[in-house]
């Protein structure tokens, strides 16, 4: 997970370590769903709904196309 660990420190100081965490995973695979993040994660799927919507709102995460065939993009 060396990719991700970069992306980690290149997001900086505006994310949390979960939140970090949530890129990493989602930079290998735009298409994981967010119950296979909270899997991955040991947390609750409420969870890494919030942190998914912190993420979009801070404008690292963008959901492209529908909630089941859709992908994600990661901004840095």
């Amino acid at each position: 997970m060396e990719q991700g660990d970069a992306l980690i420190k290149d997001v900086g100081v505006n994310v949390g370590v979960n939140e970090g965490k949530i890129l990493a995973l989602i930079h290998l695979n735009n298409r994981i769903s967010a119950k296979m993040l909270a899997e991955q994660l040991v947390l609750s799927m409420r969870q890494v709904e919030r942190l998914i919507t912190g993420l979009k709102k801070k404008g690292y995460l963008v959901r492209m196309g529908s909630a089941k065939g859709g992908y994600w993009i990661v901004n840095r």
